[in-house]
This record gives structure tokens, sequence and C-alpha cells, in this order.
């Protein structure tokens, strides 16, 4: 007979990588239990106990939260991104236990596109033309998965009916990408940040993925004010709580609106802050009007394999790298190898720090061993 230890700082997490979670709830005083795909050793360093899976189903989330029912007394669950879809997934966390951001009901409605874009129509926020059929119009289009998140699987539209049927089309506009994090208590909301995005091109089926973020505004004063007022009527339509972000294009002085991402994301990370706390606290409406950003400027950037790599035995990694695979792991090519964050007095000086660390990891694997050369292949 196992023995279930009840303590009430247990923290279920559930999500595609479970370290920025973990690590948040490490630092929040709470001991988190995470579900994730990659179980990565700075994940298992911050959690009490790591079930990886080999795909996040409704299935194989039952089996892991059977498991850790049977250890630890626990009742409360958050999620984070690669829920999007399977919003089953988060229905059942909510019958469940006591949830830690927007419930099932949000978050369904907010991946619901047409009913996303028709309701940004009827407000008057501009956002970048989508059909639900093959497009009839002249022009540059996406393929973009109706239910998806960090950009995989967009491409640009060849003209063929793609063979997956839950897609919609977009307009194609030539912009800098951004996004805006945000706390909310389903009526109020406070700007943490207006953040700039960055994407890589993978293959043919996934030429957007999202590759980092800083916490540099591609936007003026006057366009934050109005990505603000967006928000102050969206928050109160969708009943947002806790951490979110909307994501959005800027052409000069046009910005439109991408999506909402209806629970926390890479970019709390950039601030700083005890985010889980208050993310909590703004779930269960109260929300702290309080500041959040440092000095300076704070990256995040993903390193993707160009090829497949086997991690080696004993690779020292930077410390300003994150979301460590285990030793012996083989990454294929196109999946992410780890991820870096970056503090520094510019965001020039952000990148620059960004791009040698991720060099270092290159050349570590390429030659077996750490030097600073530049790695001209990459």
């Amino acid at each position: 007979m196992l023995c279930v230890c009840v303590v009430n700082d247990y923290l279920l997490v559930v999500a595609g990588s479970g370290r920025l979670l973990a690590q948040a709830a490490r630092q929040s005083g709470l001991i988190p239990l995470v579900v994730d795909l990659y179980g990565d050793l700075d994940t298992r360093s911050f959690a009490e106990a790591v079930l990886q899976v080999k795909a996040l189903n409704l299935q194989n989330l039952k089996a892991a939260i059977g498991y850790f029912k049977d250890r630890y007394a626990f009742a409360r669950a958050i999620y984070g991104s690669g829920l999007e879809r399977v919003p089953e997934c988060v229905k059942f966390l909510e019958q469940q236990f006591d949830l830690v951001g927007n419930d099932a009901a949000t978050f369904r409605l907010i991946l619901d596109k047409a009913n996303f874009f028709a309701l940004l129509a009827r407000l008057g926020i501009p956002y970048p033309e989508v059909t639900f059929s093959l497009p009839q119009k002249p022009g540059r289009w996406l393929v973009k998965p109706l239910q998806g998140e960090g950009g995989v699987g967009i491409r640009r539209f060849a003209g063929l009916l793609p063979d997956d049927n839950a897609v919609y089309w977009q307009k194609m506009l030539r912009g800098i990408s951004g996004s805006v994090l945000f706390l909310a208590d389903g009526r109020s909301f406070q700007v943490l940040g207006f953040n700039t995005q960055a994407s890589i091109t993978l293959d043919s089926q996934n030429e957007f993925v999202f590759a980092g973020i800083i916490n540099k505004s591609p936007l003026s004063r006057e366009q934050e004010q109005r990505v603000s007022r967006w928000l102050d009527v969206l928050v109160c339509r969708y009943g947002l709580k806790g951490l979110n972000t909307l994501d959005f294009i800027v052409q000069g002085e046009a910005v439109f609106v991408l999506e909402i991402n209806p629970r926390p994301s890479a970019s709390m990370q950039l601030y700083d802050g005890d985010m889980l706390r208050r993310h909590e606290q703004a779930c269960r409406g109260r929300l702290e009007h309080t500041g959040s950003r440092s000095e300076g400027y704070c990256g995040y950037r993903l390193v993707y394999a160009d090829r497949d790599w086997q991690i080696p035995e004993s690779l020292p990694w930077p410390e300003s790298c994150v979301d460590l695979p285990a030793p012996g792991l083989v990454i294929g090519k196109g999946q992410p190898i780890c991820s870096m964050i970056a503090r520094a007095e510019s965001p020039r000086q952000v990148f620059e720090r960004l791009r040698a660390t991720e060099q270092i990891i290159v050349n570590y694997l390429k030659a077996g061993h750490f030097h600073y050369g530049i790695y001209s292949e990459h």
C-alpha cells in the first residue's frame, strides 16, 4: 500500500514543456508535479516528480493523474502551452481540480477561430483577412491550423487543398510580430509588457515556428494605447483571467490582431516578480497593479536542431541555457535542443549574447567540445 503524502502546496503542472511553470511554482514556494512531453533535466530539478508522456491526450493525462493521486494529495492544477489541440484535457482538469487559469469554456471559445475573428469584426478591431474555405481571391495566403500553438504547421499557401481539413487561410502580411503579456481578473487587466517575437523556418510545412522573444516593444506609445483599448473590451467579452497574451503584427502605423493565448506563455519569464502568485491571485479576482519590468532587456530563444544530434554524456551547458535534454537523448532535425535566456542593457547586447551561446552549443555538438570560434555553416 503506497503512502499518500498530504501537502497543501502541491501544484499539478500540465504542458508541452513543464519547465517554465515548474520553475515559477518553486519560486512561488509551491511543489510542482509535472506532466509533459520532454522531462528535461531542469524540469526534474524543479519538480517533486515528473511524468513524461509520448503525447498530450486525455488517455495519457488520466493515467498520469491517476499515478500522482496514488502518491500525493493535491487539489490545484495549472496548464501551459501544448493543450490547444486537446481542449478536452483542460475540461478534465477543471472537473478534477481547482484550476488556476482560464476555465475550459473560455479556453475552447478562444480557440474557435471563426467566432474569434467574427467578434473582432463586430468590435472594429483590425486583423488580417481570413477565410475558412479555399481562397478565391488572389494574393499571398498562409495556411494555419485551427488549433495550434507556437507557429507549428503554419506555411505559405501553394494553391492546393491541404490534406488536413482542420485549417483556415489568412492573408500574409509583412511586418513585425509582437505580443502583449497581461494579467486579467475577468473584468479589468494590467499590461505587464509589450514584446517583439521572432520565428524560424524549419521545413516547408513549418515556415513560421516560434523561435524567441524579447521584452522590447515594437509599438509606438499611441499604438500601445490602441492595443490596450482592444484588451479592455476583449477581457470583458471573454472573461479572461490570469496570465494571457495577445499576438499581433505591426505594419507601419497599422496593428493587426492575430490571436489570444489564454494561458501563461514564454514571455512571462522576461519579467521580474512572483508571476505564478500574481497569476493565481488574478484568477481569484485580485489584480495587483504593481510593476514587473526590470532594468535593461531580457530575451528568450530556442535552439533548433539543424540535423539529428545525440546529446553527449557530459555536456557542460552554459548557465544561460534552460530546457536541458538528458544525456544520450537523440534530438531529431527540426526539434528544439534547448532554450536560452539572456539579459543586457540593450536589445543588441541581448541578441549578441544569445547568438554567442547558440554558437557554443552548436560548436560543441559538432566538434565534441566547447570553443568560441564562429560556426560558419550556422
